[in-house]
């Protein structure tokens, strides 16, 4: 690999005066728009990328970048310092400088490989030349929040909206937190703002209190912006019912049922998640007595429901009328 050939402050988009910062805030703009991974048609795509790594790891260090404007080109018109003579060649092993002087036995592959090591994040493998290196951005950080539902929300898969605070990345300073050397007054030198945005979130068959929703790309945005954005985890929180209670599919229901029902069986009508129901009570049914209605309860992932169960509760009067205190008077004699 051939230095001489390259102009670094044209690959970085930046002129000879530019300042460390300038280097900086240029090679993370260019890193966003040269990722092989958004250029997948430009068959050259990953050697442009680890070039701009090279230029970024030269002109970032000020001895290389000294060295490089000393004995390097601008334009291509490079002409060799004293002393490097015709027996000075490139290295047979790619990526290596060979020769003596400031440069002798620099690696660009292992330059740039240790410069990405230092970032961590979601990366993959990308074969250049007769190398393989690992292209790594940082991630975005997550945001989670949590989202109320009720019985009736799992039940029909309902679509609720919330509203938060996202951070995205400044659009005056991009996200590098400054301008012209000074803080970004747009963003306060944080490299991002803090916007209020609206989710709508459908709630899919199958789930549950507890379960997470992942909306990808939708959290933070990386540092600096050349990496993916985090992601919104949306957590479901059951709010607590007045008449039910939900054991992982099964939903739960107390039925008071009179006496005399409960002796002499017959059918009972109350209201569930899915609407008014009725179910014959057999004869005789006590206290405690737990009922199963199959397929009345919350939907499984993959198809399916859980069932209804119901408690029945025999209830008695707190205070019978005297016809009623007749009746059981007749009930008690009978059993003698």
């Amino acid at each position: 690999m051939n230095m001489a050939n390259k102009d670094y402050y044209n690959i970085l988009g930046i002129d000879r005066a530019a300042s460390a910062a300038d280097v900086h805030r240029a090679y993370r703009r260019r890193a966003r728009e040269l990722h092989p991974d958004r250029n997948k048609r430009d068959l050259r795509a990953e050697d442009k990328f680890k070039e701009l790594g090279e230029a970024y790891r030269i002109l970032s260090n000020p001895q290389r970048r000294r060295q490089y404007d000393l004995f390097g080109s601008v334009g291509g018109d490079y002409v060799p310092p004293a002393g490097w003579g015709s027996g000075q060649t490139e290295s047979s092993r790619p990526g290596a400088f060979a020769g003596e002087g400031p440069l002798e036995g620099l690696d660009f592959d292992e330059i740039f490989e240790d410069l990405l090591g230092r970032m961590s994040g979601r990366g993959r493998r990308t074969g250049v030349g007769a190398r393989s290196i690992r292209v790594d951005f940082e991630r975005g950080s997550d945001i989670e929040v949590e989202l109320p539902v009720t019985v009736e929300d799992l039940l029909k898969s309902a679509s609720r909206q919330i509203r938060i605070g996202v951070t995205r990345r400044c659009e005056k300073c991009e996200g590098d937190g400054t301008l012209a050397g000074t803080v970004c007054a747009a963003c306060g030198g944080t490299g991002g703002a803090t916007q209020r945005k609206t989710y709508r979130i459908r709630i899919p068959s199958g789930l549950g209190d507890g379960d997470v929703i992942r909306l990808t790309g939708q959290g933070h945005p990386s540092p600096g912006g050349a990496g993916p954005a985090g992601d919104l985890l949306v957590r479901l929180r059951l709010k607590p019912h007045s008449k039910y209670r939900i054991q992982g599919r099964d939903i739960e229901v107390d039925l008071k049922v009179p006496d005399y029902q409960a002796a002499l069986g017959g059918k009972a009508g109350f209201e569930t998640p899915h609407g008014p129901i009725s179910m014959d009570l057999p004869a005789g049914i006590k206290s405690g007595a737990k009922l199963k209605i199959r397929g009345k309860g919350l939907p499984k992932r993959g198809g399916g429901h859980g069932h209804l169960l119901v408690n029945i509760t025999v209830s008695v009067p707190e205070k019978p009328t005297s016809e009623q205190k007749a009746l059981y008077e007749q009930l008690k004699a009978s059993r003698k």
